[in-house]
């Protein structure tokens, strides 16, 4: 079983007979992360959240981009060691990792609800970064801009600026002035919201796993 793109890549390279390779797309409980009431783009009080902690986010991309973008609130959720000593006027960090469980899930689905936009700066693998962020942050309603790596899952299924907003690269002006633009252009915040949110609810949902699942055993 394979969560992206680039690691079936990987193996197909590494195993003679393809025909033996599944590959199952990573998916949430949708049930858990799109219920509750909708949340007005206009309501909501953050600017930016990030959340994650493996070794493949770019956190010094994320930093720089937070101190040249003072006008913008931003929510860190995350343990990483270089966010412990930051201190922005325009930056809240929470402590959360999955295997501490410093934050509950309905804790972090209400941290995605009142952000408007989730970045995830990725450094580039072929292995899938941020994925799970992603999903969860799309089936709540809030649009995901995100490094294009080498090991972005399903990426023929994801379009720019119609599910997602992708970056090509983590050079800071690229992200900046995206970021910029996108939480200026409400009408565009608005259409890929809904979109990604359709696609999540629709193909990334543990029944479409089961049943997949069930069809091998």
């Amino acid at each position: 079983f394979f969560l992206g793109e680039g690691e079936l890549k990987k193996a197909k390279k590494i195993h003679r007979d393809n025909s033996k390779l599944i590959y199952f797309p990573f998916c949430i409980d949708t049930n858990f992360w799109t219920r509750d009431i909708e949340v007005n783009q206009e309501a909501k009080s953050n600017d930016v959240i990030f959340v994650g902690n493996d070794g493949n986010r770019d956190i010094e991309t994320l930093i720089k981009i937070a101190k040249n973008l003072p006008e913008i609130n931003f929510i860190f959720v995350s343990e990483h060691k270089a966010l412990k000593e930051l201190q922005l006027p325009n930056v809240q960090i929470f402590n959360g990792s999955w295997a501490n469980e410093l934050l509950t899930d309905t804790e972090l689905k209400a941290l995605y609800k009142s952000s408007k936009l989730t970045i995830i700066p990725l450094l580039n693998s072929t292995q899938p970064s941020g994925q799970s962020v992603a999903l969860q942050s799309m089936a709540v309603g809030t649009p995901v801009m995100i490094t294009k790596t080498d090991g972005f899952w399903d990426i023929n299924e994801f379009r720019d600026n119609e599910d997602v907003f992708f970056v090509l690269n983590n050079d800071i002006s690229s992200w900046e002035e995206k970021i910029k633009n996108t939480l200026s252009n409400k009408k565009l915040m608005s259409y890929v919201s809904i979109n990604s949110k359709e696609k999540i609810i629709n193909n990334y949902n543990l029944d479409k796993f089961s049943e997949k699942l069930f069809s091998y055993i």
